[in-house]
């Protein structure tokens, strides 16, 4: 948990740690969240993160790669391999207008911009 903290200065730099981790064991342990530590040169380098939606066969997803490792292909082949660990999910990402980064990354993913959020169906779906 602490590397994941330190990934998010507002957490590391402020008492929201504890609340951070209690947050981080609840998702862990969530049946409706798949939650995967990225890793780059055996060191945890990130997450990504499907929380399952209303609608069914369907997740949201969040990712966030450590600072320092940015621009390294590491959160598009994140991306890749948990659409391989879930190939019949349709994938949503919203994403903050501002956020110039997360909208490539998304985009260059083959993520779809529909209805305020960015979607990735399955093959064939």
């Amino acid at each position: 948990t602490r590397c994941l903290s330190d990934w998010s200065s507002d957490v590391c730099s402020s008492d929201l740690y504890d609340e951070h981790r209690r947050w981080v064991r609840r998702k862990i342990r969530d049946p409706l969240c798949i939650f995967h530590i990225v890793e780059y040169d055996a060191k945890p380098a990130g997450v990504v993160r499907l929380d399952a939606l209303e609608q069914p066969r369907a997740f949201e997803v969040s990712i966030h790669v450590d600072p320092e490792l940015k621009r390294r292909g590491i959160a598009r082949a994140a991306l890749r391999a948990i659409r391989r660990l879930v190939p019949w999910a349709e994938f949503h990402a919203w994403v903050l207008p501002e956020n110039e980064a997360s909208r490539r990354l998304f985009e260059s993913a083959g993520y779809k911009f529909w209805e305020g959020r960015y979607v990735e169906r399955p093959a064939g779906g």
